[in-house]
C-alpha cells in the first residue's frame, strides 16, 4: 500500500534509507575491507563541505546576540561596547567561513583555497580553546572544538590525497 509521501507500506529499515546513503554505506564496508579510504573523502567532498559549511554558518547567532553567544559558547561573557562590536566582527567572519565552505562544495575551482582557510580557521580555534585548558570545554565550544577537529581531519584528508594525484 502507498503512503501519503511515496512510500510503501509496512516501512522497513530498507525503505527508510535513501539509495545515497546507501551508495555511501557501500562504500565505507569496501574501503574497510582494502578500498583506499582517501577516495571515499574526495568522492563525497561536496556533501562534507556542505555540512560543514552550514554548520559553521550557525554562528550568525554571535552576530545577532553577541551575549547570548558567549555565555553558550564558553559560559561568560563581556561588557561594552568594543566587546559588541568584537563578538558580532567574529560571528560576522566565522559565518563567511561557513559560506565559503558552501560556495567551494558547488565549485571546484576553489575548492583547495576554502578548505585551507577554513581548517586553518578551525585550527587556530581548536588551538585557542585548548589553551585555556578544559576551562571552556564544558560548554559549546567543547563541543564544537571535538566537531571542527573532525572538519580539520577530513579537510586535511582530502587535501593530501589531491596533492598526491598531481605529485
Amino acid at each position: 500500500m502507498m503512503g501519503r509521501f511515496g512510500r510503501s507500506w509496512p516501512l522497513t529499515p530498507d525503505s527508510l534509507v535513501h539509495s545515497s546513503e546507501v551508495a555511501l554505506l557501500r562504500e565505507i564496508g569496501s574501503a574497510s575491507s582494502g578500498e583506499d579510504g582517501m577516495n571515499i573523502i574526495a568522492n563525497h567532498i561536496k556533501w562534507i563541505m556542505l555540512v560543514s559549511g552550514v554548520l559553521t554558518c550557525t554562528m550568525v547567532y554571535a552576530a545577532i546576540a553577541p551575549q547570548e553567544a558567549l555565555r553558550s559558547t564558553f559560559g561568560a561573557t563581556l561588557d561594552g561596547p568594543v566587546a559588541d562590536i568584537v563578538v558580532r566582527n567574529w560571528g560576522v567572519l566565522i559565518t563567511l567561513v561557513g559560506a565559503m565552505l558552501i560556495y567551494g562544495a558547488f565549485n571546484p575551482a576553489v575548492r583547495t583555497f576554502a578548505l585551507t582557510v577554513a581548517g586553518l580557521s578551525k585550527v587556530a580555534f581548536i588551538a585557542l580553546v585548548l589553551s585555556h585548558g578544559s576551562r571552556y570545554l564544558g560548554h559549546q565550544a567543547g563541543v564544537a572544538v571535538f566537531i571542527d577537529l573532525v572538519w580539520v581531519v577530513l579537510f586535511a584528508w582530502y587535501l593530501l590525497s589531491r596533492s598526491s594525484v598531481t605529485a
